[in-house]
């Protein structure tokens, strides 16, 4: 009988549908039911498989795109995705899983944050990223090649950084730093990705002995970072939420700045 309903339905021209629904994790990977952060379902027709995610358990969408594989990761037209508060948050076009085309980017409150034209897979033309305060943070010119000159600002508009990419991701040639007052902060040159020589000064010129960066450590170590948790994490807010007993994760997105502040801190979790 099954044979005979499939068969009608091709004589007619309707395409057979496969689907399937499962809940997922943050990379999208199937999770057990109830357990993950999206709620997610997919649909071969017209020989692609179309995939929709909607935020668990707000309900709101959260991806929508096209896509050659039935795991869904070689992309092909347009990849959309929004913020849990239905603002947009990305578009992203792509041929057969290469980027090619616009990359748009939004931050959750709806203003513009990059803005990235791609051929093929590199960069070309003009890019731009924003800061939150909606001041130029980036500008990159790249000849469709992977190779590209950027230059960066901080959030008052004084010029930061500036040097040369090649194969898109591998920095290249003579980069220059600044201080906000605009006096040169430190050099780092590069060969294909690999940092060959490094020089830094004061604000007024001055050479610096110890120009490589340590890792970064919260003031009084890890007692001191012990303490601040200490105090100012309130354990009342789970209880009041009537969260259950037991151990809870929360994911915080941040922006960590050329100058080592953070900033945009938010939860991207309840």
């Amino acid at each position: 009988m099954r044979n005979i309903f499939a068969l009608l339905a091709l004589l007619a021209g309707t395409t057979v549908v496969a689907q399937k629904e499962y809940f997922a994790d943050y990379s999208l990977k199937q999770v057990p039911e109830g357990m993950g952060r999206y709620f997610v379902q997919t649909k071969k027709k017209d020989g692609l498989w179309h995939r929709t995610a909607w935020y668990y358990p707000e309900k709101t969408i959260a991806v929508e795109g096209t896509y050659v594989d039935e795991a869904c990761t070689q992309p092909d037209g347009v990849e959309k995705s929004w913020h849990p508060n239905r603002y947009p948050k990305t578009s992203h076009q792509y041929v057969k899983g290469k980027p090619h085309g616009v990359w748009l980017g939004w931050n959750e409150e709806g203003m513009r944050t990059d803005s990235i034209n791609l051929k093929e897979g590199h960069r070309t033309g003009t890019s731009y990223r924003w800061h939150r305060n909606g001041m130029l943070s980036d500008s990159i010119e790249a000849d469709g090649k992977g190779n590209s000159t950027q230059v960066s600002w901080d959030e008052e508009g004084n010029m930061r950084s500036a040097g040369r990419w090649v194969n898109d991701t591998s920095m290249n040639g003579r980069w220059q730093y600044f201080y906000a007052n605009g006096a040169l902060q430190g050099t780092e040159d590069y060969q294909a990705g690999k940092r060959i020589a490094i020089a830094c000064y004061d604000e007024k010129g001055n050479p610096l002995n110890n120009c490589d960066q340590q890792e970064a450590t919260f003031p009084g170590g890890l007692s001191g970072w012990r303490r601040f948790l200490e105090r100012y994490l309130d354990g009342s807010v789970a209880v009041n939420n009537r969260a259950p007993y037991g151990v809870h994760t929360v994911v915080i997105q941040f922006v960590v700045g050329t100058d080592g502040k953070l900033t945009d801190m938010k939860a991207i979790t309840k």
